[in-house]
């Protein structure tokens, strides 16, 4: 499980309010940026000025009943595809060759 610096909630998004100074939103703004790159990083591609932002996992639930409509995970590679075990039902793979 991933772990942030501060939870994003009611509290984290009311701050600053109107008891603050104005010489304390510096740090209100430092501590947002850090909030949405530590959640940028979890499944985004970053700060090579190329992909910036481009995702680089998909995560979605498992299929609970054939039944439910889900959308399935697509990974591509090289290599061999992943354990079936390992994976969520409706995986697909994807194998790039030149």
């Amino acid at each position: 499980m991933t772990t942030f610096s501060d939870t994003w909630n009611d509290s984290f998004e009311a701050s600053p309010d109107d008891d603050n100074y104005g010489y304390e939103i510096d740090n209100y703004i430092r501590k947002l940026a850090l909030a949405i790159r530590e959640r940028m990083e979890v499944e985004h591609k970053g700060k090579d000025g190329v992909n910036d932002g481009a995702h680089s996992t998909v995560v979605v639930d498992d299929h609970g009943l054939a039944s439910a409509h889900q959308v399935v995970n697509v990974c591509y590679g090289t290599g061999d595809p992943p354990t079936a075990s390992d994976t969520t039902l409706g995986t697909l793979f994807i194998k790039y060759t030149a």
